[in-house]
């Protein structure tokens, strides 16, 4: 596949398991490689990416959301998005954060969260709520932040998070009756 061009040695030409790593020499190459497989070898190799990323990198969270999404495997995805939303949110990418926490409840679906994704499935309302009150949409953060709250283990470190987001957009919008009631 060198001699003809259609990949390079990488950069470094050394993978970290001591192996020789490659590249595709144009996107439009790799492209056709990838629309040769079928759609469960494609969805396997999206898998075996995301567990090869987490056991040789430290990979950004949104890349390995979206091996995890294209690989079906929507409960990591879920997680992998909470992740990528609150690096968007600590780096004041207001619309980033919003939009990736929207792609992990995508992942965990329109659904009743169970037991085992409510935590996540509040995560990522959380986040929303924050990015929403930052933007002035007081509305959507009382919204979601209350969404979170009904999630979320009371009590936990989450939950007083969720609460304080609540809290401000409630009083923000001078709803005293309903901040009175939550606190």
């Amino acid at each position: 596949l060198t001699d003809r061009e259609l990949v390079n040695p990488a950069t470094p030409p050394i993978a970290a398991d001591g192996r020789p790593a490659f590249t595709f020499a144009h996107a439009l190459i790799r492209e056709a490689a990838y629309a040769m497989l079928t759609d469960e070898d494609r969805r396997l190799g999206h898998r075996l990416a995301a567990r090869w990323l987490l056991d040789h990198s430290v990979p950004e969270p949104i890349v390995l959301a979206e091996h995890f999404r294209r690989g079906g495997d929507l409960r990591d995805a879920a997680a992998a998005y909470h992740l990528a939303s609150e690096q968007a949110l600590k780096a004041n990418d207001l619309d980033g954060a919003i939009a990736r926490a929207g792609l992990g409840l995508g992942a965990l679906g329109a659904e009743t969260p169970a037991t085992q994704d409510g935590e996540v499935h509040g995560a990522l309302l959380l986040v929303q709520a924050e990015a929403h009150r930052w933007r002035g949409e007081l509305a959507h953060a009382e919204s979601a932040g209350r969404a979170a709250l009904a999630l979320l283990v009371p009590g936990s470190p989450m939950w007083f998070r969720a609460a304080g987001q609540t809290i401000l957009a409630l009083g923000s919008q001078g709803k005293a009756q309903e901040l009175g009631a939550l606190i």
